[in-house]
């Protein structure tokens, strides 16, 4: 209940969020930043003064807080008493909130952390996917093309994730190619992408890949150093 107030509250403008950086030792106060410079944190050392060395920070170092932008318009006691009506408290002496929890509880907040897309980026998803179901006649290339621009615009929207779909090989042309390279201290999807992986996009919803494109698939990532590998199909 405490956290649905919370979201509601910052939602309304009247909290904000911020971050604390805890000494994975000392529990010294690091840093104090905002959500768009949490994964700078996370994959670089910061040094703690009174530990007197860098510190590796993980998830669970790191803490939500709120700090009050907007002051009610009604007295203390007034707003105790809207609060608990609200939760149907009564006349409860006090209730307690938390101010702050270890990322490491809030996915939703490590998601949005590292990909995080504006309302131009999705404009330009649904954009790209309009192009997907037009008339290319028999240009396979092109019809295909459409699928991997789509595909490329949403992995380059992550953060520290570049690609490109021009990648050539003396045999092959990967549909997507994309570098990832951090590692985190802490057990993430970042661990398995590095350095590079692969994606190869199916732009035809009659035809589901199947054995034959998943094998041929297989065997491209065995003559690259890519460790991991993404198949995207469509639905009809």
């Amino acid at each position: 209940m405490a956290e649905v107030i919370l979201k509601f509250a910052e939602q309304q403008k009247i909290l904000d969020k911020y971050y604390l950086v805890k000494c994975p030792d000392c529990y010294y106060t690091l840093d104090i930043v905002t959500k768009d410079e949490v994964a700078d944190i996370l994959i670089h050392p910061i040094y703690c003064n009174e530990c007197d060395e860098d510190k590796n920070i993980s998830v669970d170092n790191v803490y939500i807080a709120y700090t009050v932008i907007l002051q009610p318009d009604i007295t203390e006691d007034e707003l105790i008493r809207a609060i608990e009506e609200r939760l149907n408290q009564g006349e409860c002496a006090a209730v307690n909130f938390s101010k702050a929890d270890s990322l490491s509880n809030k996915k939703e907040d490590i998601y949005e952390i590292y990909y995080n897309p504006s309302e131009s980026a999705y404009d330009r998803f649904n954009e790209l996917k309009d192009k997907l179901d037009l008339d290319y006649g028999k240009n396979t290339t092109a019809k295909g093309k459409a699928f991997e621009e789509l595909i490329l615009c949403i992995f380059n929207s992550i953060k520290y994730v570049r690609g490109s779909n021009d990648v050539k090989t003396k045999t092959n042309q990967f549909d997507c190619t994309l570098l990832c390279g951090i590692n985190t201290v802490y057990s993430s999807v970042f661990n398995y992408l590095a350095t590079y992986f692969i994606i190869e996009c199916k732009n035809e919803p009659e035809k589901k890949p199947d054995n034959t494109y998943t094998n041929k698939f297989e065997s491209i990532m065995d003559t690259s150093d890519a460790q991991f590998g993404i198949v995207f199909g469509r639905k009809k």
